[in-house]
């Protein structure tokens, strides 16, 4: 069975289409082969205490695609040991794909979001049309 880390700006209990999406796919899946890194929105702990697969918070409300994210998301992957990291949206966080495929040595899902222009659902690299590992 392959092991799954969603790495998402989207996920509940923020309100919103893409978070009920996110959250609907992990939800089906085997709760000990899923991960789910997203933001502390208010209201998390409560919601994720009525989850049946492991959430990890990052602090604060967004994450962009910077250094501190980074290490976070290789550190979180290195410790679950994922098979595949996938990406809520290909953008903004989708720009980590490369540096975290060669930091983490892992497969990169670019995005389930229907909504990122020139994606499908799923859009997978190697090959795919918005993150290519290098």
């Amino acid at each position: 069975m392959t092991k799954l880390l969603l790495v998402t700006n989207d996920f509940p209990p923020r309100a919103g289409g893409i978070q009920q999406y996110c959250h609907n796919l992990v939800s089906r899946l085997p709760p000990e082969q899923v991960v789910v890194y997203a933001p502390a929105w208010p209201g998390a702990a409560e919601f994720d205490a009525g989850q049946s697969f492991r959430v990890v918070r990052h602090p604060g409300r967004t994450m962009l695609p910077g250094p501190g994210v980074l290490r976070r998301v290789v550190a979180l992957a290195r410790e679950a040991r994922p098979d595949v990291i996938v990406f809520g949206a290909a953008f903004p966080l989708g720009l980590l794909a490369g540096r975290l495929t060669r930091a983490a040595a892992r497969a990169i899902v670019a995005g389930w979001s229907t909504t990122t222009p020139g994606c499908s659902v799923p859009t997978a690299s190697p090959g795919g049309s918005c993150a290519r590992p290098r």
